[in-house]
This record gives C-alpha cells, structure tokens and sequence, in this order.
C-alpha cells in the first residue's frame, strides 16, 4: 500500500495556516538590497523556505531582494562564522505594533 506525499507552498501554508517547515526564531542583523536601495533588517526566524525580517521601512510584496546573513560561530552548531548570500523576492508584507515586516522566499543561496 502506496502513499502520495504533497508539498504545500507558502502561499498555502499562510493562508491556511499550515505550516511546511520548522521556523527557528533566531535575531541576526540583515543587510536587504531591493529595487537598488539598502534596508536595514533583523531577522525575526528562519526555515528551510525563507526568512521573517523586521525593516526599517516598508518593502512591497513581490520585490525581488538580495540579503547577507551573518551567522556567528556556535549559534547553530557551527563552530565557525558563516556569511550566506540569499537571492529571493518578498511573499508577504504586513505592519505589527509600528513595526514592517517582511516574509521572503529564498530562491538560491551560497556560502
């Protein structure tokens, strides 16, 4: 007896509120490039989909964004830093308590 295994996308998963991967809720300062401007951003989680950020300032949904992640040594298991290059488009924008909030897809990465 067989089964068949069925993804979910982002869009699905935030608009029913299933969630497809594991959030982990770590704060590392983000450098985002959109449109040829520079936003300041702390992440707010990660998955294996995509990234929260809290911005400076607004960003609309389907920007494509460019952002660096610096992940200190020991902060998830690796005993050295690591710098990530990440390539995506935000998926969902939305304002909480004053503050903007972004949801990126990553698109492609390298260390």
């Amino acid at each position: 007896m067989g089964f068949a295994m069925r993804t979910i996308s982002m869009l699905e998963e935030w608009e029913t509120g299933v969630r497809c991967a594991v959030r982990f809720p770590i704060h590392l300062p983000i450098r985002v490039i959109a449109s040829g401007e520079e936003y300041h951003a702390e992440s707010e989680n990660f998955s294996s989909n995509g990234v929260l950020f809290r911005l400076d300032r607004a960003i609309r949904a389907g920007t494509a964004v460019e952002f660096l992640v610096q992940i200190p040594g020991g902060i998830i298991g690796m005993q050295q830093a690591a710098a990530i290059h990440c390539i995506g488009r935000i998926v969902r924008t939305f304002v909480e308590n004053g503050a903007c909030y972004a949801a990126a897809v990553i698109d492609e990465y390298r260390f």
